[in-house]
């Protein structure tokens, strides 16, 4: 029943993210939006490309990184409605991301890997069991290091920092060997949950509901929570979600599109360091 279960939301997931990715590459511009992405593209200089213009930058420099990763991420701007004062400061943010060389401690021992364990590339999500977008792109980047673009490229942690009970939850949920299956039950959840919801999911997973209430209020699991948000903030995590790439902080969107994007930027740069 539980390996059914996560298959059926899975499945689910996939088929949201997958009507996502689709809406966000076969759109098109209008003549406002197409004017502000050419402005844009004209103008934002890429540094890692001799600090030629984006548009130059990907027409001339077929082999840089930096600008083949920008530059489709500036038309969705652009496709936002996004004036061009707002597209360009979305690009600083995102060239930032990439090439900031400022990396953060962050401790891995004892965490769940999701995806294969020996990947290249980390993504590390600080997540509240409360924040729907949190929970959301849990899922939707778990599908991605597991069976989509990022299988055998990057692989993902997910760090529970608050002290509501669905934190504590998840962390139950990874003592007991269902992290993802937790994760993607408490997605589909409609409702705020509370501790008789969360038992329910544990339940329905094959916990013993009596175990997983006791471990939720274990010390070793208040320990765990403690040291999560003492490192989120420590590496300046003020809001969830935040994301890291390979110990470096994603200041750009949280869309699950964007983060894929940048993780691939990630291991192509580890591939070829020269681009």
């Amino acid at each position: 029943m539980t390996g059914k279960y996560i298959q059926i939301l899975l499945f689910m997931a996939a088929s949201f993210s997958c009507t996502v990715a689709a809406s966000d590459t076969t759109f098109s511009l209008t003549d406002s939006q197409k004017k502000i992405f050419e402005e844009t593209a004209a103008s934002f200089p890429v540094f890692s490309c001799d600090s030629l213009p984006l548009s130059k930058a990907v027409k001339n420099m077929p082999d840089c990184l930096m600008a083949k990763h920008l530059y489709p991420f500036a038309k969705w701007i652009a496709s936002k409605d996004k004036t061009f004062d707002v597209c360009y400061k979305e690009l600083i943010d995102r060239q930032k991301s990439f090439s900031v060389a400022q990396r953060f401690a962050i401790d891995l021992s004892g965490v769940t890997i999701g995806g294969d364990p020996a990947a290249p590339v980390t993504i590390v999500l600080y997540l509240s069991g409360l924040c729907p977008l949190c929970k959301k792109i849990g899922c939707e980047l778990y599908r991605e290091v597991t069976e989509g673009k990022l299988k055998g490229h990057a692989r993902l942690v997910v760090k529970p920092c608050k002290s509501a009970p669905a934190d504590q939850a998840l962390l139950a949920a990874a003592h007991f060997k269902k992290p993802w299956e937790f994760l993607f039950a408490l997605n589909a959840l409609k409702n705020r949950p509370d501790e008789p919801d969360l038992i329910k999911l544990a339940d329905k997973l094959g916990v013993d509901s009596a175990q997983f209430r006791t471990y939720c209020n274990t010390r070793e699991l208040q320990s765990v929570l403690e040291r999560n948000a003492l490192e989120a903030t420590r590496n300046g995590v003020t809001y969830t979600p935040t994301i890291f790439i390979n110990e470096r902080r994603n200041y750009s969107y949280t869309d699950p599109k964007w983060v894929v994007d940048a993780a691939l930027y990630e291991y192509e740069i580890l591939k070829h360091p020269a681009r």
